[in-house]
């Protein structure tokens, strides 16, 4: 089963598995798959990914500082290796990575949702991809705890810049005009982006 989880998250599978994979399953693995299925659909994930790619959209799109794009978007970083973050941003200056069906490239940020065990290894096999290509800027949001972290790549590996819950503010230490209100990512609570530091609703 951690194969098919790896190979969903952007690794490559060997010549034996790379056919149809369900004829393989036993019933246990299907099980799991299932559970993998029910948890990266779940409506609680779902919301707060919509909420997240939203609000990171209209703030590029009122800067013009570059695109948001979310899953099922597939990001080829070589030839043998394509990954799909929930969420990730492209800055207007490497607008040339971004091609008719997917990305080809290192986008400037991903933004990953974990929600229990399952989808927790799939990010921690995904945060290992984006270190090993140089992925600049990674945040993971807990949905079930109502967190998120972010990091920021080096050559020793990725370093926690930050845990926020949910009624902090964050910014991206890169480009700071994209930040997020997590009231609004958690909770649904809308605020004026002008506003943001009182935080008054809208």
């Amino acid at each position: 089963m951690l194969t098919t989880i790896r190979n969903r998250a952007g690794i490559r599978s060997d010549r034996r598995l790379s056919r149809r994979v369900y004829p393989f399953f036993n019933h246990n693995s299907f099980l799991v798959f299932q559970k993998y299925l029910q948890a990266r659909h779940s409506p609680q994930r779902q919301t707060i990914m919509l909420r997240t790619a939203a609000c990171l959209l209209r703030q590029t799109e009122r800067t013009g500082l570059g695109q948001v794009f979310h899953a099922p978007c597939n990001i080829l970083l070589d030839r043998t290796v394509v990954v799909q973050p929930d969420i990730f941003f492209v800055h207007n200056y490497r607008q040339g990575i971004i091609g008719r069906d997917q990305v080809y490239g290192i986008p400037d940020l991903t933004v990953d949702i974990q929600s229990g065990d399952i989808l927790y290894e799939e990010c921690k096999i995904r945060r290992k991809i984006y270190l090993w290509f140089g992925v600049p800027e990674l945040w993971l949001i807990d949905s079930d705890r109502c967190m998120v972290e972010t990091f920021l790549w080096s050559e020793l590996g990725y370093i926690s810049t930050g845990v926020y819950g949910k009624f902090d503010r964050l910014s991206s230490l890169r480009f700071p005009e994209i930040r997020l209100i997590l009231s609004e990512i958690f909770e649904g609570h809308l605020y004026s982006t002008e506003d943001a530091g009182n935080k008054v609703r809208v």
